[in-house]
């Protein structure tokens, strides 16, 4: 007799998160001189010791997560970044890693992706499309991952304008960015086929 044999489905735990301005301590070495003075009020009582607790309970949280893949945005650079990263593989006993794009966001504010190393395999250059309008709006970041199987995941991390100028003051900014989302998923089809599989994720 023949049993036919069913492979399941392989499951892919995917979250997306504003951390809500993880920046660095002040005056640190990592910050140019002009984004120093640009966040020096935002920077106000931020010490070292305030940082680690805001990564200890955003860890807390990621720990019940458990993600596989991770987008994150509001993130000021890759070293404060990593020690999210350090307490979060630790924790889950996980070999994470970090795709991070540094950006022409004026407050310094960056969209990254975290991901378990022995299950991904990051496939070309990390790419961002940037919005301009009268300057650079935040970018769109693009990475590709590779699973264990072969197949490839197409990760498009948005951080769109904010609405703090008004509502119909920033939706004409939101729709650009929408264009250039729903233009930018359709190249990639072209350019790896139908079936590509893509993700937009982000704080819309």
């Amino acid at each position: 007799s023949y049993t036919k044999k069913y492979q399941m489905p392989t499951t892919h735990r995917l979250f997306w998160w504003n951390l809500e301005n993880l920046f660095d301590t002040v005056n640190s070495t990592n910050r140019t001189e002009k984004l120093q003075r640009t966040l020096n009020k935002e920077l106000k009582g931020w010490t070292a010791a305030v940082l680690s607790k805001k990564i200890a309970q955003l860890n807390k949280v990621i720990t019940a997560l458990n993600p596989d893949i991770l987008g994150v945005c509001e993130v000021e650079n890759l070293p404060v970044l990593q020690q999210l990263v350090d307490v979060m593989s630790t924790a889950l006993n996980r070999p994470y890693k970090v795709l991070h794009q540094d950006t022409k966001d004026a407050r310094g504010i960056d969209v990254a992706f975290i991901y378990d190393s022995s299950k991904y395999t990051p496939k070309g250059e990390l790419f961002s499309l940037e919005v301009m309008r009268r300057n650079a709006t935040r970018d769109i970041v693009q990475v590709q991952l590779q699973t264990k199987a072969g197949n490839l995941l197409v990760l498009l991390g948005n951080h769109w304008p904010a609405r703090s100028e008004g509502k119909y003051e920033s939706e004409p900014f939101r729709m650009m960015v929408g264009e250039v989302l729903s233009y930018w998923v359709k190249r990639i089809h072209e350019i790896e086929g139908k079936g590509a599989s893509i993700l937009a994720m982000g704080d819309f």
